[in-house]
């Protein structure tokens, strides 16, 4: 998510969405069984 470092955003609430799907996605990696290969 390269959105973070730029404010694109004009409320504050989008800016907060992005931040909290970001921060989903993250503790999803972390929580997935790794993959077997």
């Amino acid at each position: 998510f390269r959105r973070i470092v730029k404010d694109y955003e004009y409320t504050v609430s989008s800016s907060v969405a992005w931040i909290l799907l970001a921060n989903i996605q993250l503790m999803l990696q972390r929580i997935k069984p790794p993959l077997q290969t």
